[in-house]
């Protein structure tokens, strides 16, 4: 019973506690370099966080992680304007730059202004 405490204790004590038992280690390098792509997105990208819709007049949309409802779709932005909103996906003009983009977004999804092209992110 010592042995396997210890051999933990050294496992997660260990720079190589990050291996993996279902993922070769290239695979391994690959997911963490996604996953610190995902989190380094620039200030010309745009993203869909979540959609919550009952009706045209009752939804909330979350961009860039701060809430935006029907009762007030650009309060706290004005360089972003809800256009339309369904279940599945919202329309948004976008001022970035001087320049206007009109861009449908699922959730989990980002639009890239600089690449002028809608990224999933999962």
């Amino acid at each position: 019973m010592a042995k396997i405490i210890f051999f933990l204790f050294l496992f997660a004590h260990n720079p190589i506690a990050h291996a993996s038992l279902f993922f070769s280690p290239q695979e391994v390098t690959t997911i963490l370099a996604a996953r610190m792509q995902n989190k380094q997105k620039s200030d010309d990208c745009l993203e869909c966080n979540g959609v919550f819709f009952q009706n045209q007049k009752t939804w909330s949309v979350w961009i860039q992680g701060k809430k935006l409802t029907a009762h007030c779709p650009q309060c706290r932005d004005q360089t972003i304007k809800i256009l339309s909103v369904d279940q599945s996906y919202i329309r948004v003009e976008w001022l970035y730059k001087g320049e206007r983009h009109l861009v449908t977004l699922q959730p989990n999804q980002f639009y890239n202004a600089t690449l002028k092209k809608v990224i999933k992110t999962q």
